[in-house]
C-alpha cells in the first residue's frame, strides 16, 4: 500500500512537471499544465492513477500545507486602509452572491439542498490562487490586492461557519449539535488567536537560534492544529490554515515562510494535479447547460457584484474592476464541502465533477484576469462607465471637493501614500515643503484631509485628476506606485507639461528600474534594495541644492544605473553559469584538468 502511494505521488509530480514544460513553451499558466496532467493520468484519461483513496489523500494533504503557508503569509496590517470595505463589503458580497447563485440553481432545476450547495460553491473565492498570483506578479501590496485579501479573509471566516453547518448536516444532527459544532469552530479560531498572541512569540524566539528547530516547530504546530480540527470534526485544511495564522509572529514568520516555500511549491503542484485526477466520467451532455451557466456566473456576474460594491464604497472604477477580476474563481474549500455532501448522499456525485471542472476553468482564467487586468479594463472602460452610478451611494465621491482647489508653485507632488509614501511624506513635512498628495484609496485621503493636508482622490491615469496637481509648477514628482505602466503614463504627462521637473518612480525589480531609466526617469526607488531613509536623503539633497539639481541628478542616475546593470549581470550569470561551464567543459574537454588536480 505504501509503495503504491509513493509511486502515485511520484507519478503525479513527474506528469505535472512534464506537462508544465509544454505550458511554459506555450506561455500559458503552469497551473493549467498541472491540472491537465491530472486529467491525463487520472480516471478520465488513461487511468494510470485510479485509486480514489490516494486521490483524496493527495488533495487533502496538498490543500492543508498550502493553506498553512497562506495562513502565515496573511498580514492583517495590509488591510488597515480598507477596513470598512472588508467588513461590510465582504459580508454584502457573500450574502448577495449566495442568494443569486441559490436562485439560479433552483431555476436550472436542481433540488433545494443541491441549490444550497451550489450557492456556497459559487460564492467563495480561492485564497490560495489569489495570493499565489498576486505574489508572483508583485501586486499583493497594491490597493486592489489589499481589497481582494480583505474580502477573502471575510470569506474564509464565513467558510468555517459553512463547514460547521455542512458537518452537522452530513451527520444528521439536530440544532443542539449544530450549535456545538459552531462552538467548536469558534473555539479553534480563538485558540489560534491566543496562540498567536501569547505563545508563538516565545517558542519561536527560543527556536530561532536553530533554523532546523524553527522549521520543525512550525510543522509540529501545523499538525497539532490539524489534529485538533480533525478531533472536533472539521477538515484538516481548516486546522492547517489556523495553524498558519497562529505562527504569524514577526520576524520569525518570514524565516519560516522562506524555509517552507519549497514545500509550498511542491504541494501546489500536488494539489493541482490531484484536482485533475478527481474529474471522473459523468453524463456531461446532461449538465453542459448548467455548467456553462455556473461558469458565466463566476467569471462575469460575481466580479460585477464586487465591482458594484467597490464603487458603492467610493473606490475608483479601475481599482474596483481589477479587484473584482481577481475574485472570479471558486475556492479550494468547496471541494471539501462538496465531498462531504456527496459521501453523505445529500447531493449527487455529478455535482462533484461539475465543481472540479468549474474550479479548473475559473482558477485558470484568474491567471489571465490578473495578468492582463489593466488591458482588460482599457478594453471595456467605455462600457464600464455605467457603474459610476453606484458611486453616488458613497460619501467618498466628494472627497476632493471638501477643500478648495489651491494653486501651488515650486511644490512637491507625491503619488501614492501607503507605507513607503507615508514615510516620504513624513520627511517632507519636517522640511516644511508644500506637498500635494494623490492617492486612489479614499481611506488614506480622508485621513490626510483630517490632518489639513492638500490631498486629492483619483487615479493617476486620469488627466483631469492630474490637472489638479499643478504639475506645470511642481519642482519634484514622486510616485510610490510600483506599476510600470502607471509610472510611464505619469512620466510622459509630467515631462510634457513641465520638462524641467524631477521625477522619481518606484519599481519592484531591476529590470523595471532599468526600463524606467531608459525612458527618462530621473531616479528609481527600489524598496527591496533601498529604504525610505535613503530616498529621503536624496530628496533632501535635491531640495537644499536647487542650483546644482541637474548635475546631482545626472551623477545619481549614472551611479545607480551602473549598480543595477552590475546586479542584473550577476543575476544572469548566476542563473546561466552552471550551463555555460558545462558547455565549456564538453567543448574543450576540461575534464582532463579535474583528473590532474586529483
Amino acid at each position: 500500500m505504501i509503495d503504491n502511494l509513493l509511486f502515485d505521488i511520484a507519478f503525479a509530480i513527474i506528469a505535472g512537471t512534464m506537462v508544465a514544460y509544454i505550458m511554459k513553451m506555450l506561455k500559458q499558466p503552469l497551473i493549467l499544465g498541472y491540472i491537465i496532467a491530472g486529467m491525463i493520468i487520472g480516471p478520465l484519461g488513461f487511468g494510470w492513477i485510479a485509486n480514489s483513496d490516494t486521490v483524496m489523500l493527495l488533495s487533502e494533504l496538498g490543500v492543508a500545507f498550502l493553506l498553512f503557508i497562506i495562513g502565515m503569509e496573511l498580514d492583517f496590517r495590509r488591510l488597515a486602509n480598507v477596513g470598512a470595505f472588508v467588513t461590510y463589503g465582504g459580508l454584502f458580497q457573500v450574502i448577495t452572491t449566495f442568494l443569486l447563485a441559490y436562485f439560479l440553481s433552483l431555476a436550472l432545476g436542481f433540488s433545494t439542498v443541491t441549490s444550497l450547495y451550489m450557492g456556497l460553491i459559487l460564492t467563495f473565492s480561492s485564497t490560495m490562487i489569489v495570493i499565489k498570483l498576486l505574489s508572483d506578479s508583485c501586486k499583493i501590496d497594491t490597493l486592489p490586492g489589499r481589497m481582494m485579501l480583505g474580502i477573502l479573509i471575510v470569506q474564509d471566516i464565513v467558510v468555517i461557519l459553512a463547514l460547521s453547518i455542512v458537518v452537522s448536516m452530513t451527520a444528521g444532527s439536530d440544532i443542539s449539535s449544530l450549535v456545538f459544532t459552531l462552538f467548536n469552530g469558534f473555539g479553534l479560531v480563538a485558540l489560534a488567536l491566543v496562540f498567536k498572541k501569547a505563545i508563538s512569540p516565545h517558542i519561536l524566539k527560543f527556536a530561532s537560534s536553530s533554523p532546523e528547530l524553527l522549521f520543525m516547530t512550525a510543522i509540529s504546530v501545523c499538525f497539532t492544529f490539524v489534529g485538533a480540527a480533525s478531533y472536533v470534526g472539521f477538515p484538516i485544511a481548516i486546522g492547517a490554515f489556523l495553524a498558519g495564522i497562529s505562527l504569524t509572529a514577526y520576524p520569525y514568520d518570514l524565516e519560516i515562510a522562506a524555509r517552507v516555500s519549497s514545500l509550498r511549491d511542491f504541494f501546489a503542484t500536488l494539489f493541482f494535479v490531484s484536482l485533475g485526477l478527481q474529474i471522473v466520467s459523468f453524463s456531461f451532455l446532461n449538465y453542459i447547460g448548467p455548467l456553462m451557466m455556473f461558469t458565466a456566473f463566476v467569471l462575469f456576474i460575481k466580479p460585477l457584484i464586487v465591482l458594484i460594491i467597490g464603487k458603492a464604497f467610493g473606490y475608483e472604477l479601475r481599482t474596483s474592476f481589477i479587484a473584482a477580476l481577481g475574485l472570479a474563481q471558486i475556492s479550494e474549500f468547496l471541494l471539501i464541502i462538496v465531498t462531504l455532501g456527496v459521501t453523505s448522499g445529500l447531493i449527487p456525485i455529478e455535482i462533484f465533477s461539475i465543481t472540479a471542472i468549474l474550479a479548473i476553468i475559473t482558477m485558470t482564467s484568474t491567471g489571465y484576469y490578473i495578468k492582463y487586468s489593466d488591458k482588460i479594463f482599457d478594453l471595456f472602460s467605455h462600457y464600464l462607465l455605467i457603474f459610476e452610478f453606484f458611486g453616488r451611494f458613497s460619501k467618498n465621491d466628494k472627497l476632493d471637493k471638501k477643500q478648495e482647489v489651491v494653486r501651488h508653485k515650486n511644490h512637491i507632488v507625491l503619488v501614492g501614500c501607503h507605507l513607503l509614501g507615508e514615510g516620504i511624506l513624513s520627511e517632507l513635512g519636517k522640511m516644511k515643503r508644500p506637498v500635494v498628495v494623490l492617492d486612489y484609496n479614499p481611506e488614506i485621503i480622508k485621513r490626510l484631509l483630517e490632518d489639513d493636508m492638500v490631498a486629492y482622490y483619483g487615479d493617476v491615469r486620469h488627466k483631469e485628476v492630474l490637472a489638479k496637481l499643478d504639475i506645470e509648477h511642481a519642482s519634484l514628482v514622486i510616485s510610490t506606485i510600483p506599476d510600470r505602466e502607471d509610472n510611464m503614463f505619469l512620466l510622459n504627462e509630467v515631462k510634457r507639461r513641465n520638462p524641467k521637473c524631477i521625477v522619481f518612480v518606484t519599481a519592484n525589480n531591476i529590470e523595471d528600474a532599468l526600463v524606467s531609466y531608459d525612458n527618462g526617469v530621473d531616479y528609481v526607488i527600489l524598496p527591496k534594495l533601498l529604504g525610505s531613509e535613503r530616498v529621503n536623503e536624496h530628496i533632501d539633497d535635491i531640495l537644499t541644492n536647487p542650483e546644482g539639481i541637474q548635475r546631482y541628478i545626472a551623477r545619481l542616475r549614472k551611479k545607480y544605473i551602473l549598480t543595477l546593470e552590475t546586479q542584473l549581470e550577476r543575476k544572469i550569470l548566476n542563473e546561466n553559469e552552471p550551463k555555460y561551464l558545462k558547455h565549456l567543459q564538453k567543448k574543450f574537454n576540461l575534464g582532463i584538468l579535474n583528473d590532474k588536480t586529483k
